[in-house]
């Protein structure tokens, strides 16, 4: 087997793996909006994203020296760095989840047990998603990534119901506690 194929096999793998443990996640957050969750993979996902990139996004391609000073310089995004890829896209989801949820409430993010979930659910079902369709579409021909990566669906199905796989991240008890603590429904406009 080749390099990449296998390269793409495993991002295949990260796809099938991250979307099963992000959904017991997502179930969890139930307090939260759609577009809040996406205010929330996008900013945090990018933020790790850029943790990864060391701070630096985008690389001097050519310095040019002309008489002048300073010295024209040229940026052009890195070829085939997957952690940059991820951080822009990551920024326009965060974003467009931004413009989508104004005037939600934003209370429950206060509460320390949801926000390390919020972070968990963001590293798992953003970053390491992100990269895992990176590697798996960077090295696989694009019509055996897209039917691999569909194969999704049937652990998305699996991981809605956690307890069948002895997964338990939240009892239903602080569930309910935390909407009691934070009343409002999904289409509430506050």
């Amino acid at each position: 087997m080749h390099r990449k194929t296998l390269l793409g096999l495993f991002g295949v793998l990260g796809i099938w793996l991250t979307a099963g443990l992000a959904l017991p996640l997502v179930n969890v957050l139930s307090v939260f909006t759609p577009s809040q969750l996406m205010v929330f993979r996008g900013f945090l996902t990018a933020a790790m994203a850029l943790i990864g990139l060391r701070g630096v996004v985008g690389r001097v391609d050519a310095v040019r020296h002309h008489h002048e000073r300073p010295p024209l310089r040229i940026l052009r995004p890195r070829e085939g760095d997957f952690t940059e890829k991820c951080f822009w896209a990551c920024m326009g989801m965060g974003l467009l989840g931004l413009i989508l949820s104004t005037g939600v409430l934003w209370a429950p993010i206060t509460e320390p047990r949801l926000a390390a979930l919020v972070v968990g659910f963001a590293f798992v079902g953003g970053f390491l998603y992100w990269i895992s369709n990176l590697l798996a579409f960077e090295n696989l021909p694009t019509t055996e990534a897209s039917v691999l990566a569909q194969t999704t669906t049937a652990l998305v199905k699996v991981g809605k119901h956690p307890s069948s796989l002895g997964v338990a991240i939240a009892s239903k008890a602080s569930r309910r506690e935390c909407l009691r603590q934070f009343p409002c429904k999904l289409s509430d406009p506050r």
